[in-house]
C-alpha cells in the first residue's frame, strides 16, 4: 500500500507556458495579486496610527449625567411601572417640577422609549414647567401635541388652565395675543365636554383686562354665571375691577357688575380680602361714588369685617377730593374707636383730605398729633403738606418760621416737592426776595448730592420748579430775570412743556413787554414742536390785543381754525374788546355771529363789552337785538348796560316806535323781574314815552320802589306765548 503511494506520480494544475496566451494571463494574476498586498499593507498602517492616537488623547471631562434622569429612570428599571399606574408617573412628576434645570422633553423620551407612556399629569406638569422658564414657544407645540387626535393622553381642564396662564405670562412678557382665541378654546371645551372652573374664568378675566379689553372681560364673567352656573370668587371680582381701575375711563362695566358684587360682599359666607375692599374703593373714588363707598362700608360694618388703615386711608383720600369733612371725622372716630394705631401713611393721607376740603387749622391739629406720637417727625410728606396749608391761609410768617426750624434742627431732609411748594408759598405771597433766597438753599443741597437720584428724595430743581420761579418773576415784573432764567434752562438742556411757556408768555402779557421778545418765545416753541393749546392761543390774543395789534391778534384766530382748535369764549371776548377799542364794531359783531354759530356760550363779559361797543358806536338796534339774547338766557349784565339801553332809546332816530316799543318793553320788564338797580330818570322816560302809547296812557297804572336811591318798576304781569305781557287791570298809581 505505501509502495503505491511512493510510486504515484503528483500531477499540479500549472498553467502552460506554451503560449502567449497563457503567459498574458499569469502575469495578470501576479499584478492583482501584488496591488491587493499593497492596499492590505496601507490599511493596517493607517489604522495603527489611528489606534495610537485614540489611546494617547487626553482624557476628557466626562459629562456629569442628569441627575433627575437617572433618578427616575433608576426608580423605573428597579420597579418598571404598568401604563395604569398613575402613581408612579405622578412620582416622575413630581421630579421634574422640583428641579428647574431639567429637560423635560429628554425625559419624555426616555421614558416612551422605554415602554412607558405618561399620563395627563406629567403632560401637565412639563406645559408648566415650559411656562415657568417662559419658553412660550415650547410650551404652544406640546399643548398642540396634547390636543392631537393621535395622542397618548387627552386634555382636561387643569390643560385649558395652563395653558391660559401661560398666555397672561406672555402678555406680561411684552407679548401680543389676539382674545378671539379665547372663544375658540371655550367651543373646543365645550367639544370635549370639560367644563371651565372659577380658575378657568379668573386667568380669561385677566387676560382680557391686561390687553385692555374690559368689554370682553365683562362678557365672560357674565357667560361664567349665566352658561356655567359658576359663582364669582373674591379673586376673580378683583381681576376684573383691576382692569375697570386701569383701562375705563366711563362708568359703564362698573355699573354692569356691582349688582353682583354687593351681594356677593353681603353674602355671610364669602370670604373678603382687604385687596378687592381697597380696590372697591378706588373705582368708586375714580367714577365719583361716594354713596356707594358709604354702602361698602355699611355692608362691612354689618358683617363686622373690619377694616385696614389702608382702607380707611383711601376712603378718607376720597372724601376729601369731594369735600367730605363731615364724614372725615366721623371716620376718625371710627378708628380710634377701634384702637387702630395711625401710621404715617394715615396721616398724610388725614392732612391732605383736609387741605382739600380748606380746613387748614385741621390740618395744623393732625400736623400736631403726629409730632406728639414721636414716630414720624422725619417724615418730608407730611410737613410738605403742613406747608402748602398754612400757604393757602396767606400765614407767610409760619411758613418761613417751620422752615427755618427744620433746617436748624435738621429734623428732616427737604426733597424737591418740599422746596417747590416753599417756592410756590412765596409767590402766593408775594414774597419773592424770599422765594430768591429759597431757591438757593435748593442749589445748595442739590450741589450737596453725591449722585442723581431719581425718586422723591431727590433735590435738584426740575421744570415744577422754574415754572414757580418764572411765575413769579413775571408778577414782581422783573421779566429781564426770567428771560435770563429761561436762557439758563435752555442751555441745561431742561425739557420744556406748553404749561412752562404759558406762564411765560402770560407775564409778558402782564408786564406789557415789548412783543418782539415774545415774538422769540414763540418761535422757540415752533422749533421744540410744542403744541399750542386754546389757552396758548388765548394768551397770544391777550398780548396783541392788550397792544392793539388786530391782524395779528385775527390772525391767531385763523391759525386755530386751521389747526381744528376751536377758539374759547375767552380768545372772542379778547377780540371783542380790541375791535371795539379800535372802533372796528362791524368786525365785533361778525364775531360775535361767529361765536354763536360755534356754539359757544357768551359769558357776562363778552355781552357787557359788545353791548356797550355797539351802543357807543351807534348801533342801538344791534346792542338792543344782543341785549334779548342776553336776558332770553338769563344772563344779567352790568348795571350800566341798562342804563345805556335806557338812556338812548327815547332819542334814537334809527329805530321805528315799535322796534322802540318792543325793546323797551323787555328791558324793563326784565329789569323789574330781577330788580336790577337802573336810573330813575331814564327809566321813567322810557316808561311815559314808549312802554305805554299815547291813546290809553290814562288806564295805564304803576308803582315804583325806590331803595338807596334808585326805583324798581314792579308791575304786575303774566306770560303769553313766552313773551311777558303787561296786565292791564291791575296796576295802580302810587306817586
Amino acid at each position: 500500500m505505501n509502495t503505491n503511494l511512493t510510486n504515484t506520480t503528483l500531477s499540479i494544475a500549472v498553467p502552460s507556458l506554451e503560449t502567449k496566451e497563457s503567459w498574458f494571463s499569469y502575469e495578470l494574476l501576479m499584478l492583482l495579486v501584488f496591488v491587493l498586498g499593497l492596499t492590505l499593507i496601507k490599511l493596517v498602517s493607517y489604522y495603527s496610527r489611528a489606534i495610537v492616537a485614540f489611546f494617547a488623547r487626553p482624557k476628557a471631562v466626562q459629562k456629569p449625567e442628569n441627575p433627575i434622569t437617572s433618578a427616575a429612570l433608576m426608580l423605573l428599571r428597579q420597579s418598571p411601572p404598568e401604563p395604569s399606574k398613575a402613581a408612579d408617573i405622578s412620582t416622575i412628576s413630581q421630579l421634574i417640577k422640583e428641579s428647574p434645570n431639567v429637560e423635560p422633553m429628554e425625559l419624555l423620551n426616555q421614558l416612551q422609549r422605554i415602554g412607558i407612556f405618561p399620563d395627563i399629569i406629567v403632560y401637565n406638569t412639563l406645559l408648566d414647567n415650559f411656562i415657568a422658564e417662559k419658553d412660550f414657544h415650547k410650551a404652544y407645540q406640546l399643548f398642540m401635541e396634547i390636543k392631537e387626535p393621535s395622542s397618548l393622553v387627552l386634555p382636561n381642564v387643569k390643560t385649558y388652565d395652563i395653558y391660559f396662564k401661560g398666555v397672561l405670562a406672555s402678555i406680561n412678557s411684552g407679548g401680543q395675543v389676539n382674545i378671539g382665541m379665547i372663544d375658540e378654546l371655550l367651543k373646543e371645551m365645550d367639544k370635549r365636554e370639560i367644563t371651565p372652573r372659577v380658575a378657568t374664568f379668573k386667568e380669561i378675566l385677566d387676560i382680557c383686562t391686561i390687553s385692555g379689553a374690559t368689554h370682553k372681560a365683562c362678557d365672560y364673567f357674565v357667560l361664567m354665571q349665566d352658561k356655567y352656573k359658576l359663582a364669582p370668587d373674591c379673586g376673580t371680582y378683583w381681576v376684573i375691577l383691576r382692569g375697570i381701575r386701569a383701562n375705563d375711563k366711563t362708568p359703564q362695566y362698573f355699573d354692569l357688575i356691582f349688582p353682583s358684587l354687593m351681594g356677593f360682599l353681603a353674602d355671610k359666607e364669602s370670604d373678603i380680602e382687604d385687596s378687592l375692599v381697597n380696590t372697591v374703593v378706588d373705582v368708586c373714588g375714580k367714577f365719583g361714588y361716594p354713596e356707594r363707598i358709604e354702602g361698602l362700608l355699611e355692608t362691612l360694618r354689618k358683617k363686622k369685617r373690619q377694616l385696614s388703615l389702608v382702607t380707611y386711608g383711601k376712603v378718607i383720600t376720597i372724601y376729601g377730593q369731594i369735600h367730605k369733612s363731615t364724614q372725615i371725622d366721623e371716620l376718625l372716630k371710627e378708628i380710634k374707636k377701634l384702637g387702630l394705631e395711625f401710621n404715617e401713611v394715615t396721616y398724610g393721607c388725614v392732612m391732605e383730605a383736609y387741605l382739600r376740603c380748606g380746613l387748614y387749622d385741621k390740618v395744623e391739629e393732625i400736623y400736631k398729633e403726629a409730632q406728639k406720637s414721636g414716630k414720624f417727625s422725619s417724615n418730608i410728606i407730611i410737613h410738605t403738606t403742613l406747608i402748602r396749608a398754612l400757604a393757602k391761609k396767606r400765614d407767610f410768617h409760619k411758613v418761613i418760621s417751620h422752615y427755618d426750624k427744620l433746617k436748624r434742627t435738621k429734623e428732616c431732609k427737604f426733597n424737591r416737592i418740599a422746596y417747590n411748594a416753599l417756592l410756590d408759598c412765596c409767590v402766593k405771597c408775594g414774597q419773592y426776595d424770599k422765594m430768591s433766597e429759597i431757591f438757593e438753599d435748593m442749589l445748595t443741597a442739590a450741589s450737596g448730592q453725591k449722585e442723581a437720584i431719581l425718586d422723591e428724595n431727590d433735590i435738584e430743581p426740575d421744570l415744577i420748579t422754574y415754572s414757580t420761579l418764572i411765575k413769579g418773576m413775571c408778577k414782581s415784573g422783573v421779566m429781564h430775570k426770567a428771560i435770563m432764567l429761561y436762557e439758563e434752562m435752555k442751555k441745561k438742556g431742561i425739557e420744556l412743556d406748553e404749561v412752562f411757556f404759558n406762564s411765560l408768555l402770560d407775564g409778558f402779557v402782564k408786564c406789557n413787554c415789548n412783543v418782539q421778545e415774545s415774538d422769540k418765545i414763540i418761535s422757540d416753541m415752533v422749533k421744540l414742536k410744542i403744541k399750542f393749546s386754546n389757552y396758548t392761543y388765548s394768551i397770544l390774543i391777550k398780548l396783541y390785543t392788550k397792544n392793539k395789534m388786530l391782524e395779528k391778534a385775527l390772525g391767531v384766530l385763523e391759525e386755530m381754525k386751521k389747526n381744528g382748535i376751536v377758539p374759547g369764549v375767552v380768545v372772542y371776548t379778547c377780540l371783542l374788546q380790541v375791535c371795539i377799542k379800535t372802533k372796528m364794531v362791524n368786525r365785533a359783531i361778525e364775531l360775535f355771529k361767529e361765536m354763536r354759530q360755534n356754539k359757544i356760550q357768551p359769558d357776562r363779559t363778552a355781552y357787557n363789552i359788545i353791548v356797550n361797543g355797539c351802543i357807543f358806536s351807534g348801533k342801538l338796534l344791534a346792542a338792543c337785538n344782543i341785549l334779548s339774547q342776553a336776558m332770553a338766557e338769563n344772563i344779567i349784565l352790568h348795571d350800566d348796560v341798562y342804563n345805556n339801553v335806557l338812556k338812548n332809546l327815547p332819542t334814537n332816530q334809527k329805530m321805528n316806535w315799535a322796534q322802540k316799543h318792543e325793546h323797551a318793553t323787555s328791558v324793563c320788564n326784565y329789569v323789574q323781574l330781577h330788580k336790577i338797580p337802573v336810573n330813575e330818570e331814564y327809566f321813567q322816560v322810557v316808561l311815559n314815552q314808549l312802554v305805554f302809547s299815547q291813546n290809553d296812557t290814562s288806564q295805564q297804572y304803576y308803582e315804583y320802589y325806590q331803595p338807596q336811591g334808585y326805583y324798581y318798576y314792579q308791575p304786575y304781569y303774566q306770560t303769553y306765548s313766552n313773551q311777558t305781557k303787561f296786565q292791564q287791570p291791575y296796576y295802580r298809581k302810587n306817586y
